[in-house]
Parts: C-alpha cells; structure tokens; sequence
C-alpha cells in the first residue's frame, strides 16, 4: 500500500498520470524528457513539463540536471497502475532502446568518425528531433556518461528479447566506453553481445564485436584472450570475405604482439593491415595512419628514435588532414617523445601541445600517458608531474612503470 504516492497520483490530470505508469512500465530508475516524448510521442517542451509536473507533486525526484528518479517505492507503485489502454511495457521498451541506439551511434560517429560505421535498422526509429547531435567528443563522451546505466541496462533487456538490436547497441558503445577506459563494462557487454551475434548467425557483427572487445580485453592485460579474439575475427572475416574486417584482426594481432614483445612479429602484422587498407577495394586512410604509427612505435621500442619520429610526423599529418584530430594528437604526443630521446629539447613542447589536445578531447587515457613522456624528458624536480601522474593513474587502470614498458603495454 502507497496512500501518499495513491493521493499524488489520484490528483494529477490524466496526461501527468498517463506519463507516471509508462515510465513505471520501464526497467529504468532514471528517466529524462527523450524518454518522456519517446514513450508518449509528445514534443520535448511537452514532455519537459508533465516531468517537471511529477517532481512538483513529489511522485518524481530530480536527480543530475535534466534527470527524474522515482522515490523509494515509486517504481513499484507505477508499474502497480498499469491501464489497459496503455501501451504493453515491452512495446514502450524497444521504443526507448531504440532512441538509446540512435545515441549511442551518433557518439561512436562522432568518436570514431572515420571508422566504418554499420548502417543501424531499428524495430523503432525514433524522431530525428529527439536524436542527440554532437559537436565535439567531449559532448558525446558526456552524454554517454549521463546515460551510462541505462544504457549497460539496455544492452541487458535487448539481448531478452532483440538480438540485433543487442548487438548493434553494443557495437556502439564500445568507442565512447573504450574512451573512458570503461573497459570491464565493455567486456561484459561485449560478451553479451557476442551470444546474440552467434545466436542469430550474424557473422559480420561477429567480426566487429570479436575484434573491439579484444581492444577492452588488452587494456586489462588480458593479452591472450584479446590474441584469441582476433584470431577468431580473422577467420570469420577470410570466411566472408570481408578484407577490411581482416585488417582490423590483423591489427589487433598486431597490437598483441607487441604487448607481448614479439616485435618483428607485431611488425609484420601492422604492415600486413596497412597494405590492406591501402589496396583500392578496402581503403581505409585512417586506419593505414594508425598502422603506420604502431610500425613508428616499434621502431622507438627498439631503439630508433629518430626513425619513429619520422613516421610518427607523418602519422600527425596525415591524421590532422583527415580531421582526426584524437590520433593526430597521440601521434604527435609520440612524435615529442621520440624527437625527446633523440636528443631534441623541442620534443618535451610537442609532448605538452598534445597534452593540451588530450585535455580538450577529454582523452583520460593519453592525458596520463602524455605525463608519462614528459616525466621522461624533463630535467630537474619532478615531483609535480609526478603526483599529476599518479592522480590519472587509477582513472585509466594503469600503475608506475619504466618508458620501455609503458611504450610496449599501452594499448
């Protein structure tokens, strides 16, 4: 029994009444106006206020600006009022995954812009006016950050009922997760998404999911695990005849290799992907840039600065013309580095410019990588670098240690 919540409700109109058992029908704790005008197809200015109408009669509580949470009991006591002329809760939650969906992809465009986005189909496609648009990364990063509950939790309910949209979430989400080094929750969502991919026999989303879950699995240090995805992606990808999608595997072996110190192995294998993405039938600029930036990075770990500051100048502007500032930053971050131990004092300065980059993109990951080079190259008290490095460290699971290995580990 609920006589308070019973007593608020009973004196809402019936649009406000209508709103508080749909959202009750939802799995969701917290809820905004895109939820409010996907469920009750309503404009967001109207949607806006039946939520602001809930909170001022205390049904709703606002919680992070532009969000509502039901009370303590509140949810249940929604979900109790269901009328028979609403909506079923299933129907009102593909609706809300596929807004979720259409999100998601517009932040994994935004992130991986230049990458090769699938084209989405949605069980429902929701107005293109409640779509969120972003500008720069830090806006998408910060919307996915909002939203990241709802969105783990819609990886789960998809994968009960539509696999396809399960995977294609997941797909997704794996960019703006990877950025905030959210690389447990990657791998979890990953895998749910793999059993949906299997299940439905989509060995093209198989591919994909294999080779960026092992991204989050080697950020982990589970470099076997993330080895045997990639080989498992580059069958697939030879069985499909996918070439592009065997460059991606072929890179991702590559990266493990690395990690591994196999480096003339790592070697063969980024050149292998960046002939591939250089051929007519599969180019793929961008991801020829980031192969050559892993053959720049050997080169430095074995001992050949002045080489690797060669290509990673080249990797900088290659990557800047295409407009992908991210990795145009960390290949000049390495760039400092390499001219750095070199024995060019110019290099500490690339080091910090890019530093400023990785800041502005909200780059959590390289933001403490780039700390790293410069407690490399700077000469005298290092102590403030120092404590900044530690402070970034647990934000990215990484820990003190030696150039060589941070060089060889970074993912």
């Amino acid at each position: 029994m609920h006589p308070a919540l019973d007593e608020a409700y009973d004196r809402l109109p019936d649009a406000e009444r209508r709103l508080y058992r749909l959202l009750g029908a939802l799995p969701y704790s917290q809820v905004n106006a895109h939820i409010a005008a996907v469920v009750t197809h309503e404009d967001l200015a109207r949607a806006d206020k039946l939520l602001d109408a809930l909170a001022s009669t205390n049904l709703l509580r606002q919680g992070l600006p532009g969000s509502y949470q039901f009370h303590p009991d509140g949810h249940d006591h929604a979900r109790s009022l269901r009328a028979v002329e609403d909506p079923p809760a299933r129907e009102l939650l593909r609706q809300v995954i596929g807004w979720y969906l259409a999100g998601a992809t517009r932040a994994q465009v935004q992130l991986a812009w230049s990458a090769r986005v699938p084209d989405r189909t949605y069980d429902f496609a929701p107005a293109e006016a409640l779509i969120p648009s972003f500008a720069e990364d830090r806006e998408a990063l910060a919307w996915v950050n909002h939203h990241q509950g709802n969105l783990l939790h819609s990886v789960v309910h998809a994968a009960h009922h539509w696999d396809h949209t399960a995977v294609q979430l997941v797909d997704a989400l794996a960019p703006p997760l990877h950025r905030q080094c959210l690389y447990e929750e990657s791998i979890e969502a990953h895998e749910i998404g793999l059993v949906c991919a299997r299940r439905t026999r989509a060995i093209s989303a198989e591919c994909r999911l294999l080779t960026s879950g092992a991204a989050a699995l080697r950020h982990t240090g589970r470099i076997n695990d993330a080895r045997d995805w990639c080989v498992q992606s580059l069958d697939l990808a030879r069985r499909i005849n996918d070439i592009w999608a065997e460059g991606e595997a072929k890179f991702g072996i590559g990266v493990c290799r690395r990690q591994a110190a196999a480096y003339e192995h790592a070697a063969s294998h980024f050149a292998e992907a960046r002939a591939i993405w250089e051929t007519p039938d599969s180019r793929y600029p961008r991801g020829a840039a980031l192969a050559l930036m892993e053959l720049a990075r050997i080169s430095l770990l074995q001992g050949k600065p002045a080489h690797a500051a060669d290509l990673f100048g080249c990797c900088d502007r290659d990557l800047t013309d295409m407009g992908d500032l991210s990795n145009a930053a960390r290949a000049r971050a390495l760039a400092g580095l390499a001219r750095g131990l070199d024995g060019d004092t110019s290099g500490r300065d690339e080091v910090e410019a890019a530093r400023t980059d990785f800041e502005r993109l909200d780059d959590i990951y390289w933001q403490a990588l780039a700390l790293d080079f410069l407690i490399e190259l700077t000469p005298g008290d290092l102590s403030d670098l120092r404590r900044q490095a530690q402070l970034h460290y647990p934000r990215c699971g990484l820990s003190r240690a030696s150039l060589h290995d941070r060089l060889r580990k970074a993912a």
